[in-house]
């Protein structure tokens, strides 16, 4: 698995969804796909629907085969902050305890959960409203709506310093990905998941 930074790349989000709607591309993508056989190389999700092709490198001018892999869609928007309203959804929150990746995957899981009315759904319920609270350290420590992921995105871009994201507190905030943003893609692969639930 590759390890997760969160970023801003605002012309790489540009470049990245305009060959996202390139019909040209779709066979590229299946063919990346189809190597890393249909699994995110960040949490390690395997879904054959709602994959993407991301570039290692963050150069989405960059497009060969060895710097492009596959990833789901929460994974996705964890390299794109200022564009993760319009992609998903999530909140920032403070969580130095666990990675990104397993944050992602367990979200996964949490979801599914919750999805198919397993046994384990109230206790799904509860962690992630629990997960959800964390966002209250940045508030607190940052100020109002800086939880907001385009929002501090949108600040870290403006500064014209990527470099911000390199700061040790960095290391400490994780994208706690929207249920609701991603609604559709969790009903499909919440089918895969929820037999070893």
């Amino acid at each position: 698995m590759y390890p997760i930074k969160l970023n801003v790349n605002p012309k790489g989000w540009r470049l990245f969804m305009q060959r996202k709607m390139d019909r040209r591309f779709d066979e590229f993508s299946y063919k990346i796909w189809k190597r890393d056989d249909f699994t995110c190389q960040f949490c390690g999700l395997h879904s054959k629907k709602y994959q993407e092709v991301i570039n290692l490198d963050q150069n989405y001018m960059n497009n060969k085969t060895s710097n492009l892999v596959t990833a789901c869609s929460l994974c996705t928007q964890c390299f794109f902050l200022e564009a993760v309203e319009s992609y998903g959804g999530g909140t920032l929150v403070y969580l130095p305890e666990i990675s990104q990746n397993y944050l992602n995957g367990f979200c996964h899981v949490l979801f599914v959960a919750m999805n198919n009315n397993t046994h384990y759904k109230e206790t799904a319920q509860n962690l992630y409203r629990s997960l959800k609270l964390r966002a209250q350290v940045i508030e607190d420590e940052w100020g109002m709506q800086l939880q907001e992921p385009a929002i501090l995105g949108q600040l870290i871009i403006e500064a014209d310093d990527n470099r911000l994201l390199d700061k040790k507190i960095f290391n400490t905030i994780r994208l706690l990905p929207s249920r609701a943003g991603f609604r559709v893609q969790n009903n499909e692969w919440s089918g895969s998941i929820h037999p070893y639930l």
